[in-house]
C-alpha cells in the first residue's frame, strides 16, 4: 500500500468514533508508553503486551476478563481513558481513574461485593464472584508519576483505599505462586478486600501497564462501513490533517485524489 495511502487511512481510523459492535482482528498490545496522557486512550496490558483487559457483558452489567489479545475483537471493548489527579496537592501517586471507551462505564466497585482476601486461595465462583462494574470506589492507586519516563511504564497493581485501614483490590483465577507473578493465567478477575498494610498478593494480583493498542487488520467491510459507524455503507472518503499537498506547492490541477473522492474496497 502506498505510505501516503496508508497513513490517511490511519488518519481516517483515528478520527472516527469506532462502534461498539466493529469487529477487528487485533494485534498483541505494543508496551511503549512512557507518559500518561489524559486526552489518549490506553489498553491495560500484562508485561509482554500478550493479555489485555476488557469489559465485557456479565448479566445486566459488566464485568473485567484479562483475555488474550488477539482472542478480542471489539477494540473498544480494550481501550481505557485513563483520568489522574493528585490528593492534597502532592506531587507523586496520583489517584487514577479508567473509563472504557466501549461503555463509557468506569472501573468502579462496591467494597459490600468484596471477599476477604486469603493467603493461599485460588478464587473461582464457587468462593467469589466475578467483579461488577457498579459502586462507589471508582479511583485506584496504581502509578507513583505519570510523566514522561526514561523506560516505558511497567506493570503495577490496582488498589483503592475505601476505608482508613482497608483496600479493595482486583485478583484473578490463577493458581497462587509464592515467588512469580501467576494473575495472566487465568482470565477471570475478582474484588477482594483487605487491611491497608497488605503488599504480598501470592502473585494473583491483577498487574497492569498503559499500552498502545496493536494493529488492526481492516477488511473492505470495515472500510466501507466506515469502521462500522455506518452498517449499510457500500464506500468511505479519506481526510488529512493537515490538508495533503499535491503536487508544487499544492497546485496540481489533478486535486487530490484520496480526499476529493469517494472511495470503495
Amino acid at each position: 500500500m502506498n505510505k501516503k495511502f496508508s497513513t490517511l487511512v490511519v488518519a481516517c481510523m483515528a478520527s472516527a468514533a469506532f462502534s461498539s459492535a466493529f469487529a477487528a482482528n487485533i494485534t498483541n498490545a505494543s508496551r511503549t508508553v512512557t507518559k500518561i496522557e489524559t486526552e489518549k486512550a490506553y489498553q491495560l496490558s500484562n508485561a509482554d503486551g500478550s493479555k489485555i483487559l476488557v469489559m465485557v457483558p456479565q448479566g445486566e452489567g459488566y464485568t473485567l476478563k484479562l483475555k488474550t489479545a488477539t482472542s478480542v475483537t471489539d477494540l473498544n471493548s480494550t481501550l481505557w481513558e485513563i483520568q489522574y489527579s493528585y490528593p492534597n496537592g502532592s506531587a507523586s501517586s496520583p489517584d487514577f481513574t479508567f473509563v472504557n471507551k466501549a461503555t463509557g462505564i468506569p472501573l468502579q466497585v462496591d467494597p459490600k461485593k468484596a471477599t476477604l482476601f486469603s493467603e493461599g486461595t485460588t478464587y473461582s465462583t464457587s468462593n467469589s464472584s466475578y467483579v461488577e462494574m457498579s459502586g462507589s470506589v471508582s479511583t485506584w492507586k496504581w502509578k507513583d508519576f505519570v510523566e514522561t519516563q526514561g523506560s516505558p511504564f511497567g506493570t503495577s497493581g490496582l488498589v483503592s483505599h475505601f476505608a482508613k485501614d482497608s483496600i479493595v483490590a482486583l485478583v484473578t483465577g490463577a493458581t497462587p505462586a509464592a515467588t512469580t507473578n501467576n494473575y495472566a493465567n487465568s482470565e477471570d478477575v475478582y474484588l477482594v478486600k483487605a487491611h491497608a498494610n497488605r503488599s504480598t498478593w501470592n502473585g494473583i494480583h491483577l498487574r497492569v501497564a498503559p499500552a498502545y493498542a496493536g494493529g488492526v487488520t481492516l477488511s473492505a467491510k470495515d472500510l466501507n462501513t466506515k469502521l462500522g459507524t455506518d452498517p449499510e455503507g457500500k464506500s468511505f472518503k479519506l481526510s488529512s490533517t493537515p490538508e495533503l499537498k499535491v503536487g508544487t506547492n499544492g497546485n496540481s490541477t489533478l486535486g487530490n485524489i484520496f480526499t476529493d473522492n469517494t472511495l470503495r474496497a
